[in-house]
């Protein structure tokens, strides 16, 4: 249908653009949508890699981590984002609620 359409120009266009992060953010993104968390994640990933200033990104990644289960690779993501922007209450009280979840609130 229309997401296998626009996930084949997505693809075509990263192909060209390797490094086009906007692209790679959309195919995520569908990937979201279309309950593929797997595949966004992977997308992600590659974007974290290549732009690891993009806290943006990373927080999203972060976010299809627990939707995935691996919340031990989220708490990661987070504990780096928190060095990176000591500054942002909003990664300091997400890390914090899933330490709770995860019954680790001593590891903060």
């Amino acid at each position: 249908g229309m997401t296998d359409e626009a996930l084949v120009q997505f693809f075509s266009i990263l192909e060209l653009n390797p490094n086009d992060t906007s692209v790679s953010r959309k195919i995520a993104e569908i990937y979201k949508n279309t309950n593929k968390p797997q595949k966004a994640a992977e997308q992600l990933l590659h974007i974290a890699r290549s732009k690891p200033e993009d806290l943006d990104v990373q927080e999203e990644l972060a976010g299809v981590y627990i939707t995935l289960g691996n919340k031990m690779g989220a708490d990661a993501l987070l504990a780096q984002m928190i060095r990176a922007a000591p500054e942002n209450i909003h990664y300091l009280t997400r890390r914090r609620d899933l330490l709770l979840e995860l019954g680790k609130m001593e590891d903060m």
